[in-house]
């Protein structure tokens, strides 16, 4: 019982430091929960790309990373199949063309994100920031 008072003293500290900063630079900030367990604010650039969301989400500058890789493969697939439609079958192309294009706008979205999640986690590591998590 007195972790979970100490940890709500230092959540309420946390809050109103976040909302004094939000006040007083007039910054939209975001007040989320770090590895570490504490409340930090983050800067949009420190926050880096949305944490939440339904089911398995992608949060580190890794898992972006696996994601462009897969992705570009899926596209280097794509264009093969592409080739072997256009010689063998060429009905098959729409499909081979549909799979490009699919892989190819997931992969510039996964590479955005890859971008910005590095940006943040430099600015992190630079501020001394723990990641968050939330």
């Amino acid at each position: 019982m007195h972790d979970r008072n100490e940890r709500l003293k230092r959540d309420t500290a946390a809050t109103a430091a976040h909302n004094e900063l939000v006040k007083s630079t007039g910054e939209k900030r975001t007040l989320a929960r770090a590895v570490t367990g504490e409340l930090v604010s983050y800067s949009k650039d420190e926050y880096g790309v949305g944490k939440s969301g339904h089911g398995p989400t992608v949060q580190t500058v890794w898992g972006y990373l696996v994601m462009v890789v897969g992705l570009g493969g899926l596209a280097v697939f794509g264009v093969l199949l592409l080739f072997q439609a256009i010689r063998d079958e060429p009905s098959a192309v729409l499909g081979a063309v549909f799979l490009i294009a699919l892989a190819l706008a997931l992969l510039l979205y996964s590479l955005r994100n890859l971008v910005i999640e590095w940006r943040a986690r430099s600015l992190r590591i630079q501020r001394g920031l723990p990641r968050p998590i939330e």
